[in-house]
């Protein structure tokens, strides 16, 4: 018999980083393991990574959106049987064409293990939605909270018109700061599952009034304010928008999550 497991899946990277396998789902797939290997550690164990889509930013004196919810386990302690395993990849929340709260990212899953999608940015008067972190304050309302389903922390806080960031993996989307300044997007974190040390999960930024703050998106993938999208392969959240006076602008749209399955092959 063989001293590791084998398997093949149609995810959209497959590729060797030493003596390791990775797959990297970027959308929904199937990972197909054939045979278990006798190594007592690498025969059924792998590392995996799964992060739900970011939420988008709201609309009009809005937040910033929340990243999606954020596991990875850093280690070969999931054990996998032979079957077919369904690989969900959540997309990002869809951007907001008009006044209102973003839409929340959708959840991602695998291994019986779900990741939610991110929560939207709040709005003038519409709270900011609850996700796999929660999306940041819009003028007059609330943040939201992370739902517990993956690593995630909650929006920021506004205060007059300035609005909060959208929550991130590692921390919660940041207040507003000043008078003009809107809160930055929550930080995520880092994950090397890939080969490549590469930060996931950070929140969108939020948007100020008057149109004179950019409040940055999180590390991780997070937009920028003034409609910048979540970065797709991350998680993040989409950055609000406040456009000048008369022109429209929208909130950016989450960033599509990710699915990473890691796992040896050879000595």
């Amino acid at each position: 018999s063989n001293k590791y497991m084998i398997a093949t899946s149609d995810a959209e990277e497959v590729y060797m980083d030493g003596d390791f396998m990775v797959h990297k789902f970027l959308t929904s797939g199937t990972w197909k393991l054939h045979s278990l290997g006798s190594d007592a550690t690498f025969g059924d164990k792998i590392e995996y990574l799964i992060i739900g889509g970011g939420g988008s930013g709201g609309c009009h004196y809005s937040g910033g959106g929340g990243a999606g919810g954020y596991r990875a386990n850093n280690a070969y302690d999931q054990t996998v049987t032979v079957q077919d395993y369904t690989i969900t990849v959540g997309a990002g929340g869809s951007q907001r064409t008009s006044n209102g709260h973003g839409n929340n990212g959708s959840a991602s899953n695998a291994f019986g293990l779900t990741s939610d999608g991110g929560g939207g940015g709040g709005a003038h008067n519409n709270r900011g939605r609850d996700g796999g972190s929660g999306g940041g304050s819009g003028h007059g309302h609330t943040h939201g909270n992370a739902t517990g389903n993956g690593s995630g922390n909650r929006g920021g806080n506004h205060q007059s018109h300035n609005c909060g960031g959208g929550g991130g993996a590692h921390q919660r989307g940041s207040d507003q700061h000043s008078n003009h300044g809107a809160g930055h997007g929550g930080r995520g974190e880092q994950c090397d599952i890939t080969g490549v040390p590469k930060w996931y999960a950070g929140g969108g930024g939020a948007s100020g009034h008057n149109h004179t703050s950019h409040a940055a998106g999180g590390l991780g993938g997070g937009g920028g304010c003034a409609g910048g999208p979540g970065e797709d392969g991350t998680g993040g959240g989409g950055g609000a928008c406040e456009g000048p006076s008369g022109q429209v602008q929208y909130g950016g749209k989450g960033g599509d999550g990710i699915v990473v399955v890691r796992y040896k092959v050879k000595d």
